[in-house]
């Protein structure tokens, strides 16, 4: 039988005995829209990438678990999302979207996440440029860290929050 932990806000995960292997999941924040202003649409937010890998550990270590923050949409460009890692930002981290581009027509949506760490790795999408009623947000991988709709005329939407699963089993490996 195996256990799954999900975290949506930065915390600490001790490893319990007879553990020695975790699958670690982590999911970059998505990315802010730009706002628009007098009819000039925003970009999309781009979503936050993906990253898995399988992660030895020490029964009765604690380990970090950062999640990435949501970009937070405003007056001007919207802002990145955070990226989301497990025990290190080098061990294995999804890497978040970079915010729309405000006020020009045609404004740039945000790249998705790039530069991702782990066994297996997805770049996030990219937002799409402003058209029209504003830019759409990335779709993020399983829905999580997509990026925020730009707006015309208004404040950009923010990106979704990260997420770090863990799944674990006594005496087991997973890959």
């Amino acid at each position: 039988m195996s256990n799954v932990d999900k975290f949506l806000v930065t915390s600490t995960w001790t490893c319990p005995v007879g553990v020695s292997h975790v699958f670690a999941e982590c999911y970059g924040g998505g990315g802010a829209g730009g706002a628009g202003n007098a009819g000039v649409e925003g970009g999309g937010g781009g979503a936050g990438g993906y990253a898995k890998k399988n992660v030895a550990v020490t029964p009765g270590t604690t380990y970090t678990v950062t999640v990435g923050a949501a970009g937070v949409g405003g007056a001007t460009d919207g802002g990145n999302g955070g990226d989301s890692w497990f025990s290190t930002s080098g061990t294995v981290k999804g890497v978040g979207g970079h915010g729309g581009q405000w006020q020009v027509t045609g404004a740039a949506g945000g790249t998705g996440g790039t530069g991702n760490i782990g066994d297996t790795t997805t770049n996030g999408a990219n937002g799409t440029n402003g058209s029209g009623s504003g830019g759409a947000g990335g779709v993020g991988t399983n829905g999580i860290g997509s990026g925020g709709n730009g707006a015309a005329g208004s404040t950009g939407n923010n990106g979704s929050v990260g997420q770090v699963v863990l799944t674990y089993g006594e005496g087991k490996m997973f890959f």
